[in-house]
């Protein structure tokens, strides 16, 4: 039995992986064209590093390999602490990174959910947060507008696509709110600044 791919159902063979290939190629294009640099992080990841960010709770989450020169090591369970790791090394300041690629997470006994899922994502790193943060949410907008394009009317997934599209449309807005409402707090305070 294999697991569905980013729920792209028969993503593995044949036309729905011709179908699952242009959607990469969508999204990477779409960060591309924010000036993101494509990262490719380990899929074996250090395992120390992981237990010391987020505990040993990640194991219960986590596939676990045991090498006998690298000792522990984690399949990648997210792009979060792995291109972080690639930003370290490389030291840029502001940096743009994607990315593309598995991720591999264990599920209880019973679930319905794969193990193995595609995630996209993008990182904006040294910039002003509250812009970054705005910025992304309008390229994954973007990214999975330009995906509910390549899968088409007709594909099984359009429907989840356009929820999630839907649910990012919301997020953005009120991020948009917060920031309007903060660059409204921000401007009274200058005005009143000397008057404390």
């Amino acid at each position: 039995m294999s697991a569905a791919r980013a729920y792209l159902d028969g993503g593995r063979i044949g036309d729905d992986l011709g179908r699952l290939e242009a959607l990469r190629r969508r999204i990477a294009e779409c960060f591309a064209a924010a000036g993101a640099e494509r990262v490719e992080p380990e899929t074996l990841q250090p395992a120390d590093l992981l237990l010391d960010l987020y505990g040993e709770d990640i194991r219960a989450r986590a596939y676990l390999v045991n090498d006998p020169v690298e000792g522990e090591l984690f399949l990648r369970p997210d792009f979060t602490v792995p291109v972080a790791r690639i930003h370290m090394e490389e030291g840029k300041d502001p940096a743009r990174y994607f990315y593309d690629g598995l991720v591999w997470r264990r599920q209880a006994p019973g679930s319905a959910r794969p193990t193995e899922y595609l995630q996209a994502g993008i990182e904006l790193i040294g910039g002003d947060q509250a812009e970054d943060e705005a910025e992304v949410f309008a390229l994954i907008r973007d990214a999975l507008e330009r995906a509910e394009r390549t899968l088409g009317e007709t594909h099984p997934d359009h429907v989840r696509g356009r929820h999630l599209l839907a649910s990012v449309r919301r997020q953005q807005g009120r991020l948009m709110e917060a920031l309007e409402l903060c660059d409204g707090a921000l401007a009274d305070a200058r005005d009143h600044e000397g008057e404390l």
